[in-house]
């Protein structure tokens, strides 16, 4: 994807989204809700890990991370639909 100034991670957007909540902290949420912990049991059992978010916090933080994730299908439809029609430039390329 080239280093294009326009090149932006889950991070970065995390943090552009929810200032209020730490990126290590959705990070724990994200990798708790994977092993298949539950919001009410993240908020109750696993404080620690997330630094103490509330049940509002960590729903914010799955929820940003399925916009991520469909944002990210979406782009990959529209270059797809664009090399498709063979009108994807390089410099086009280079900008996704």
């Amino acid at each position: 994807m080239g280093d294009s100034p326009w090149l932006m991670t889950f991070e970065l957007w995390f943090k552009e989204l929810h200032p209020e909540i730490p990126v290590r902290s959705a990070e724990a949420v994200l990798r708790l809700t994977a092993e298949g912990g539950t919001v009410p049991f993240i908020a109750r059992y696993r404080k620690e890990q997330t630094g103490n978010l509330d049940e509002v916090g960590i729903a914010r933080s799955i929820e940003a991370k399925e916009r991520w994730d469909q944002t990210l299908k979406r782009q990959a439809f529209i270059v797809e639909e664009i090399e498709r029609q063979k009108k994807l430039t390089p410099e086009l390329k280079e900008k996704r």
